[in-house]
């Protein structure tokens, strides 16, 4: 769980507990996050229960000059989609370490694949014309191969009990609308972890010097890495504050923070 992600949910603890947030809920995009939830005693729902989500926070694994984004590096992808897909603005966060010019070749794409016929889809998937040339490979452990939490003797399952299917670039994409369009229509494909920015998009970078909103299409030049995360939730918070919620609904996976509020009732 990485350090926002901690913060966020400690954030989340002190305003609950001061009164400054009240009727405060999560919807969880994760098992492992759900129980990080309820130990900081914030009270978690069922997605199912809930009304179409006003705004939703995420982080993301990379995020390209056209504001599109990678996501689902530790396995809930499914989950996040179907919360960004419910929100009326969704804001990813990110420090400039996890900019680039275009995607595919920064991070390795995953993909929530079906374990029936696991292999075939696998090969599907290294076929598509738009991934060409690409290596295509199971998941084993918690990270895609190459990156730490490797290691493990059976393949990773998702909290929905399917597999992840990672996919390696030595270039970037050349069309990222089209990948994620021929990603979704492969058989045995359960969902993609390319989140192609949409007109209710908004992108904040952390950097040295603190924390920018970017317009679409217009990401700042990368000056080195930062993680400014007191700062980033600050505006984050103070944006989730403006909007004045009865209800406050907060999705998080492992690595990934998904803040959704619930419009006055």
């Amino acid at each position: 769980m990485t350090c926002l992600i901690r913060y966020a949910i400690q954030r989340l603890k002190e305003r609950l507990a001061s009164g400054a947030l009240e009727r405060v809920s999560a919807v969880p995009s994760s098992a492992k996050t759900e129980r990080k939830l309820r130990e900081k005693g914030v009270p978690c729902v069922s997605s199912e229960t809930q009304p179409a989500i006003a705004v939703a926070i995420g982080s993301a694994d990379a995020v390209d000059a056209e504001g599109n984004v990678i996501k689902g590096g530790k396995g809930a992808l499914l989950r996040e989609k179907l919360l960004r897909d419910q929100a009326t603005r969704y804001i990813v966060a990110v420090d400039e370490a996890k900019l680039c010019s275009k995607l595919g070749a920064s991070y390795p794409i995953p993909v929530e694949v079906a374990p029936f016929y696991a292999q075939r889809t696998v090969r599907s998937i290294m076929a598509l014309p738009s991934l060409h040339p690409c290596d295509a490979q199971l998941r084993f452990g918690d990270s895609p191969t190459g990156m730490p939490g490797v290691g493990s003797i059976t393949p990773f399952v998702t909290d929905n009990g399917n597999l992840i299917v990672d996919i390696f670039r030595t270039t970037p994409l050349k069309d990222v609308a089209a990948a994620a369009a021929e990603l979704k229509a492969t058989v045995g494909v359960v969902e993609h972890g390319l989140f192609v920015r949409g007109a209710n998009s908004v992108l904040l970078v952390s950097t040295p010097a603190g924390v920018s909103t970017v317009a679409p299409n217009a990401p700042p030049e990368p000056s080195g890495a930062a993680q400014l995360a007191a700062q980033l939730m600050h505006q984050l918070m103070g944006q989730l504050e403006g909007l004045q919620p009865k209800w406050l609904l907060a999705g998080t996976a492992v690595a990934v923070l998904v803040l959704a509020v619930r419009r006055h009732l």
